[in-house]
């Protein structure tokens, strides 16, 4: 991994993922991008009672903006100067949604994972926020998201949540690739609905996954299979059981799990447990 992308806007939440990923890059030995994103400039009217305001006002704001991504930086060099490491710290401001300019971003810089803060809990919070949810869909690449209650992440034992298809096969493959200075623990699950009668399609897709999984004879990643009626239930004691540090799984726009995990209970298991969440590109 050579360049970790933090999203900022100055925000207590946006703070403390940095703070993380200065730590994260430290141990990877990556360097720091850091960008800020700000509003698209007010329209010029053109009446001559308007004068110059507009044009005024949005200097004024990039100004500001500036001088708070560089005030971030100095601060990350700060917490930086106290650590072993040459990794360097860069900044990028964008115009607009930051969901308008990730892509670019990370194919232009070369990005290799974004990390951004959870938002408070509000209407639109943490994992439901747009701008939460287009950087999922457009960065291309793994992004962390930090839930704002951690203060530090031990990068170690992960549970990857999978809805059996062998697509995640390839994820978790480029999951250790990714991070291979660090050593992982990786629990790969998937939850089953309990069945009174025996669902021989279900379990011949669990044992193909399975057996595709063991023939990659990764180090340190096994595979449960859990049964219950709550899908949310169950992950909380499979992260207990394994003591997770962090839950991961791929972003798929139209997969079942997906849906039933993020739409109904996802933000009560995470604000409950307090864990970060590693999304990756459908590959």
């Amino acid at each position: 991994m050579k360049t970790i992308l933090i999203l900022t806007d100055f925000s207590d939440n946006a703070g403390n993922a940095a703070n993380i990923a200065l730590d994260f890059a430290c141990k990877l030995n990556a360097n720091l991008l850091l960008l800020n994103a700000y509003p698209a400039p007010l329209p010029v009217l053109s009446t001559a009672e308007a004068g110059n305001w507009p044009d005024e006002e949005n200097a004024a704001l990039r100004r500001d903006f500036k001088a708070d991504l560089a005030g971030e930086k100095v601060r990350l060099a700060s917490l930086l100067a106290n650590k072993t490491s040459t990794l360097t710290i860069r900044t990028i401001m964008a115009e607009g949604p930051v969901g308008n300019n990730i892509g670019s971003v990370v194919k232009n810089r070369k990005v290799d994972l974004v990390i951004m803060g959870g938002r408070d809990k509000s209407v639109n919070d943490f994992l439901f926020g747009s701008d939460t949810k287009d950087v999922m869909k457009k960065a291309g690449c793994p992004v962390l998201i930090v839930p704002k209650d951690i203060k530090g992440i031990n990068f170690e034992v992960f549970t990857f949540l999978t809805d059996l298809s062998l697509g995640d096969l390839k994820t978790i493959v480029k999951f250790r690739s990714l991070f291979n200075a660090l050593t992982l623990h990786i629990t790969v699950a998937h939850v089953s609905k309990p069945v009174f009668i025996a669902d021989f399609r279900e379990d011949n897709i669990v044992a193909n996954f399975m057996s595709r999984l063991a023939a990659l004879q990764l180090q340190n990643v096994s595979y449960r299979n859990l049964r219950g009626d709550n899908i949310v239930a169950e992950i909380d004691k499979l992260n207990e059981l394994v003591k997770a540090n962090i839950m991961a799984m791929v972003y798929r726009k139209h997969s079942c799990l997906w849906n039933i995990f993020f739409r109904s209970r996802c933000k009560v298991i995470i604000d409950a447990q307090k864990l970060p969440l590693l999304i990756f590109p459908d590959i």
